[in-house]
């Protein structure tokens, strides 16, 4: 058993040596800093279109005021939103942000941001962001609707997972110039 306990250590162990090295960059320190702003301007988007959505359902449920939507989402009938309106809400989020994040990603966050600014590189994009898309609702449905955990907790968590598998899968699978050099690598549309 403790060969086990070796194998994963030293595995995690790696894994922290090489993401440590990979932040030692200045180039790359700059874009995690870029797509950390975009992330931050896409989460306020997201949540935003969320909270407004909520309110428009059931202004009542708030006492007229749209903060209350941001900061006091009821979870009990017959105040709560419906689940389809949390759905509704999260769809449009993603559809507002993806196109914000789309563009900012092409345009500012990445150095080889044009790789992206391509049918194939759209397609990818996209690919993922839907992916991110059913985790988000995955994890919103477990943590909202089964736990009844506070809805906007339940968002921050999901932002934070979806940040990071974001910037790893856009930064390895699309905006990426080996994948350019090395036409094995590239994911076939």
């Amino acid at each position: 058993m403790s060969d086990f306990f070796y194998r994963v250590k030293t595995f995690f162990s790696e894994k922290a040596r090489a993401f440590i090295k990979f932040f030692r960059d200045p180039a790359v320190r700059r874009e995690y800093l870029k797509y950390f702003a975009v992330g931050a301007a896409t989460t306020v988007i997201d949540f935003a279109a969320m909270a407004v959505i909520i309110f428009a359902a059931k202004p009542e449920s708030f006492g007229n005021n749209i903060l209350n939507a941001v900061f006091n989402v009821p979870k009990d009938p017959p105040l709560a939103p419906a689940a389809f309106t949390v759905v509704l809400a999260t769809g449009v989020g993603f559809l507002l942000s993806f196109v914000f994040n789309y563009l900012m990603s092409v345009f500012f966050v990445y150095k080889y941001g044009a790789i992206g600014w391509s049918k194939r590189g759209f397609a990818k994009f996209a690919i993922f962001a839907f992916a991110a898309l059913l985790i988000s609702i995955g994890v919103e449905y477990i943590g909202y609707d089964l736990l009844g955990v506070n809805l906007w907790l339940v968002k921050i968590f999901i932002s934070i997972m979806i940040f990071l598998f974001n910037y790893f899968t856009r930064k390895k699978y699309i905006f990426n110039i080996e994948l350019i050099i090395d036409e094995e690598k590239t994911i076939r549309m």
